[in-house]
């Protein structure tokens, strides 16, 4: 039997981070907090539920930091969570399975993002490794949006997709504070890889997310046809910039930019809503209310229901 240790950075979450041990509790059997210099009692609490407490000075580069935690944990596997996170679906036998093959050094989990924008609640998900072998060749690096995948591959070793899921609440309220660290990192490590469009693409949904519609139109049209992004993150990319396209009434462009079909429920549920919308406001009645409808159909958590339920209404009203 394989154990788990959780690896939790923390700077101030005295409000979440009771809730993230005790996610983690059941099935790992250390818990390893670093502090990264709380003004509040996050450690005292972390402390009082169990996890053992480092501390470490703040540098503005999660890698080391994260790497500075690993140093503490002696479990067989690594569960990277955050203290505004909660692991919400995880199963334990089906991980001892995972692990019985000494091929696969990580598991990549769905991260559940609970966000606000523009007053309303929506998730969105993506995958991320979080779960990996304690080896001492396994490491992170990026100064954010940090990655432990690039060296379990460059170990010749394996990561398995799992459906295992972190939900993180960090963004449920808009957090100006930590749009402006996340800007501040991400464009020291573009200043040293320009060509990197990887960070070109969490800036710009950085500054989308933070309101810089300016930016963020800059860079999202510069990594448009970029080769090095997944399909899902060129779809996001494209329907970032209708969504700033509609927000400016460039009805047009949003036609452009929302010509496709994908095969990502969340992403086409989005698509449909976007351009449901720009017909809306084209007089194209019919093309929004059956957008709406399908829209609907797929019920994703990427969108307000209840906003596309107003705007299918709306459309029928148009209708009559």
């Amino acid at each position: 039997m394989k154990n788990i240790g959780a690896l939790i950075l923390t700077k101030n979450n005295s409000s979440t981070i009771s809730a993230t041990i005790n996610s983690v509790s059941a099935v790992c059997s250390q818990v390893v907090v670093l502090d990264t210099g709380s003004s509040d009692n996050t450690p005292s609490i972390a402390t009082r539920f169990g996890a053992e407490v480092y501390f470490f000075k703040w540098i503005d580069d999660f890698s080391i930091a994260r790497n500075e935690a690993k140093k503490y944990l002696h479990t067989d596997w690594i569960l990277m969570i955050d203290s505004d996170e909660i692991l919400s679906d995880f199963d334990i036998n089906e991980f001892q399975k995972i692990a019985t093959n000494p091929n696969i050094a990580g598991i990549n989990f769905i991260i559940e993002n609970s966000l606000s924008e523009n007053g309303n609640h929506i998730i969105n998900s993506h995958r991320y490794t979080r779960l990996f072998q304690n080896k001492p060749e396994i490491k992170f690096v990026g100064r954010i949006h940090e990655q432990i995948r690039d060296s379990i591959e460059t170990n010749n070793y394996e990561i398995y997709e799992s459906n295992f899921k972190i939900l993180h609440l960090g963004y449920s309220k808009t957090n100006y504070e930590k749009f402006e660290r996340n800007q501040t990192l991400l464009e020291k490590d573009l200043a040293d890889n320009p060509q990197d469009d990887w960070l070109k693409y969490h800036l710009a949904n950085t500054h989308f997310s933070a309101g810089k519609d300016d930016e963020a139109i800059k860079l999202f049209s510069e990594i448009i046809t970029s080769p090095q992004l997944s399909e899902e993150q060129s779809e996001i990319v494209r329907l970032r910039l209708a969504q700033l396209s509609l927000k400016y009434d460039n009805y047009d462009a949003v036609q452009k930019l929302c010509n496709f079909n994908s095969k990502y429920p969340q992403n086409e549920a989005l698509r449909l809503y976007i351009i449901g919308t720009s017909y809306l406001f084209t007089n194209k009645i019919k093309e929004a209310h059956n957008n709406f409808i399908k829209c609907l159909e797929i019920n994703s958590p990427v969108l307000n229901q209840n906003d596309v339920l107003k705007a299918l209404d709306l459309a029928k009203k148009m209708m009559r």
